[in-house]
């Protein structure tokens, strides 16, 4: 987990424009293998509580590089605390690049690196909205 805590996790997770901080080291973390994909699972703690009630928040997990692929294959795979269900939902959305990011994606070889400002693996990830009464 010291690897990905230099990356923030891969994560971010946005209150009110602003992005919110995790803790330094996940409670709970674990890495199995699932064919040929490695998968990694961990809870992200907060490094300060955040008001819920009435809040939206935006979350999504991505390499800025793209070579890591990172998503959840189904909805149910983004798991809120069971306090939480009563209270708030969380929706998944899968984006649709256009057809000039997926055409520089898929030209670059592993050897290339697009531009470290264009975080290009942002335009491939989930988000997930967090909304909460």
């Amino acid at each position: 987990m010291a690897n990905v805590l230099g990356q923030h996790y891969f994560s971010e997770l946005w209150h009110n424009g602003e992005r919110v901080k995790f803790d330094n080291r996940p409670d709970g973390y674990g890495l199995e293998r699932s064919g040929h994909q490695a998968v990694l699972s961990f809870t992200l703690p907060l490094a300060k509580p955040q008001p819920m009630a009435g809040q939206t928040f935006t979350f999504s997990t991505y390499d800025p590089t793209y070579y890591v692929d990172m998503y959840y294959d189904q909805d149910a795979d983004f798991t809120l605390p069971t306090a939480m269900k009563t209270s708030c939902t969380a929706k998944v959305m899968t984006p649709k690049p256009n057809e000039k990011m997926l055409s520089y994606a898929q030209s670059l070889d592993k050897a290339d690196a697009p531009p470290e400002d264009m975080e290009l693996g942002s335009y491939f990830a989930q988000k997930v909205t967090l909304q909460c009464q």
